[in-house]
């Protein structure tokens, strides 16, 4: 098996937990119908389904469930290393600092 892409992965992880495309999308800051591309992308590669369709909802199935389950701490994990080395990496000037102190100590 190929390694899959992180975005499709995060796609999975976010319409898992929100249980709605539209909410999931929202979050993504993408369309609903490119979060539904994303999870066919990912289903292709995948050997099992990852969601049952129930009337407009869909559910994980049993093989869906485990992939969540062992993916989303991880996935969750990768994602805020990522910001923390993007901040840690960021522009200067793009930066603030708050220094707080007494006002008398200011004047």
């Amino acid at each position: 098996m190929q390694a899959l892409p992180y975005d499709l992965l995060f796609a999975f992880i976010t319409v898992a937990e929100t249980e709605n495309l539209v909410a999931a999308a929202s979050q993504l800051g993408i369309s609903q119908p490119a979060v539904t591309k994303k999870l066919a992308k990912l289903q292709e590669r995948l050997p099992h389904p990852l969601f049952l369709k129930q009337g407009t909802r869909k559910t994980l199935t049993p093989y869906g469930e485990a992939l969540y389950a062992r993916l989303a701490k991880r996935i969750r994990e990768f994602q805020s290393t990522l910001n923390e080395v993007n901040v840690f990496f960021s522009d200067p000037k793009d930066l603030t600092i708050r220094i707080g102190a007494r006002r008398e100590i200011i004047n």
